[in-house]
């Protein structure tokens, strides 16, 4: 009689580099806040704002134990740019408040 001795490796990242809340955004964390192989992390900003510093929307537990995007992402304002012949490109942010009046 043969016996197998399995053993299984458990992978974690550890701590994702991340602030405990995404301003202007949320964050969505996993079930249990596991760290493990596999676990995402999801960012979303709000309507206006833009998600930056990160490459995708998710950030993963890879098998090298390592996240894959090491960066804190961050939810930036979503510039407007309205041209004005008095003015050449103004700049604007949402929830601004401005009169344009076409001649």
């Amino acid at each position: 009689m043969q016996f197998y001795l399995f053993t299984t490796l458990v992978i974690d990242c550890g701590d994702a580099p991340f602030k405990k809340e995404l301003k202007d955004g949320e964050i969505t964390l996993p079930v249990n806040r596991t760290t493990y192989f596999g676990s995402t992390i999801k960012y979303k900003c709000n309507e206006g704002f833009s998600l930056v510093g990160i490459s995708g929307d998710t950030n993963v537990c890879q098998k090298d134990g390592k996240w894959s995007s090491q960066s804190t992402p961050e939810c930036l304002c979503k510039q407007i740019f309205l041209y004005s012949s008095l003015t050449a490109f103004k700049q604007y942010f949402p929830d601004d408040t401005f009169l344009y009046t076409f001649s």
